[in-house]
């Protein structure tokens, strides 16, 4: 495979809140171009396309070489589908709408590295860098805040954030499905999505001295009146910070599901969630409005231990199995949790510790044809909603069923 570039010029007249279709070829071909510290061409395009050019802030960028037309093995790669060549119009915005729609198709390579380097954090990573900020953060009050990067801010305005949030202090530092909340005083709160690199850092001194080598993707500060302070790092930018009042809080948390680590989330509650729904079980436990905080880490060791096939009917799943999955779910969440979660390459605690919960993986991680550590049988991996998904055929085997999945 190759990459095959057919954008060749700048494109005018896109549409501001069209661009994040692009966010995935930016993050894998970024990925091969910081490991050479260079810009190639197609991300140079897909920028100049999309105005971003200031995704990479080098001055000193080969503009000639190229990243995507001799990617090692095993490296993500894209195939970007033809263009047709047409004169797009500023005040047509469902022409700029279709053309950035069609510009590209990923392909996922034969093993689940890229997988890997895909990872966001789920419900124990975040859980811990709760569980690490709070009692450094709670009854601080927040000085004065800084923006590196303009798209970190998802609302509201950049002044009106900040009228928002300065000489407000921090009541508590809680977490919603993969979501941190710091709640402040006035009822609303300061919401946080790390996305795939996002990383929180506290300091007890502002004053100290920081990792020069990382300041380029520092995109956010908070300042406390005691001169600690709270960084905010993203290599990919994908990261997204927001101020919430309590009216918004409120509507804000009712759009995820139920807590799998909470009381509420019982044998009978899950039944009750799959019994009802007419889809394939992996992609119904990745849905946040359905369960909150789990992920394709989580899911995948959920389903081995339960010996539950990705692609099984929810609806198909027999009671034994079912309270198989919940105690499954329960026990690596809890153990990760305690673990302080999973680190494979970005994720970091509210302290900057990585977590260790990678020893205790059965199945993510493995490639294709490893034994399974159960049965010996080779693994495999198929794409389940879009995700790929580390399965034993042995251990976890799909049931006929009679009835359609939709």
């Amino acid at each position: 495979m190759q990459v095959i570039h057919c954008l060749t010029t700048p494109i005018s007249g896109i549409r501001d809140d069209a661009i994040t279709v692009f966010d995935d070829v930016l993050l894998l071909c970024d990925r091969t171009c910081r490991q050479y510290e260079r810009t190639c061409n197609l991300c140079i395009i897909v920028c100049q396309v999309t105005n971003r050019l200031d995704m990479f802030p080098r001055d000193d960028q080969d503009m000639g070489w190229s990243c995507g037309l001799n990617i090692a093995e095993g490296q993500n790669r894209f195939v970007f589908k033809h263009l047709v060549t047409r004169d797009l119009s500023a005040d047509d915005p469902a022409e700029d709408t279709l053309l950035i729609a069609a510009s590209h198709t990923p392909l996922l390579t034969s093993s689940n590295e890229s997988d890997m380097d895909l990872i966001m954090p789920e419900l124990p990573e975040v859980e811990t860098v709760c569980r690490t900020l709070r009692p450094h953060l709670i009854g601080k009050t927040i000085s004065l805040f800084h923006l590196n990067w303009h798209r970190t801010l998802e609302q509201p305005s950049l002044d009106e954030f900040i009228c928002s949030i300065v000489g407000q202090t921090i009541t508590d530092v809680t977490r919603r499905a993969k979501l941190i909340l710091l709640l402040l005083n006035s009822g609303g709160a300061i919401s946080i999505h790390l996305r795939m690199t996002g990383e929180l850092l506290y300091r007890s001194d502002s004053g100290s001295s920081r990792d020069s080598s990382r300041d380029p993707y520092l995109r956010a500060m908070f300042e406390f009146i005691d001169r600690s302070d709270l960084l905010f790092y993203d290599t990919r930018k994908f990261g997204k910070i927001a101020y919430r009042t309590p009216e918004e809080l409120i509507m804000f948390g009712s759009r995820y599901g139920v807590e799998p680590l909470e009381p509420e989330f019982t044998v009978d509650r899950l039944t009750d969630l799959l019994r009802t729904r007419r889809r394939q079980i992996k992609p119904l436990l990745l849905d946040q409005a359905i369960i909150a905080g789990l992920g394709n880490i989580y899911v995948d060791e959920s389903l081995f231990r339960a010996r539950i096939h990705p692609l099984q009917p929810s609806y198909d799943i027999e009671t034994d199995r079912i309270s198989a999955l919940h105690s499954a779910i329960v026990e690596v969440l809890s153990t990760a949790v305690a673990l302080q979660g999973t680190t494979f390459r970005d994720y970091r605690s509210g302290l900057g510790e990585t977590g260790t919960n990678q020893s205790r993986l059965r199945v993510y991680g493995l490639k294709p044809g490893s034994p399974c550590p159960a049965c010996g049988t080779p693994v495999e991996r198929l794409v389940v909603g879009q995700r790929g998904s580390i399965f034993c055929p042995n251990c976890q085997q799909l049931t006929p069923s009679s009835r359609a999945v939709y």
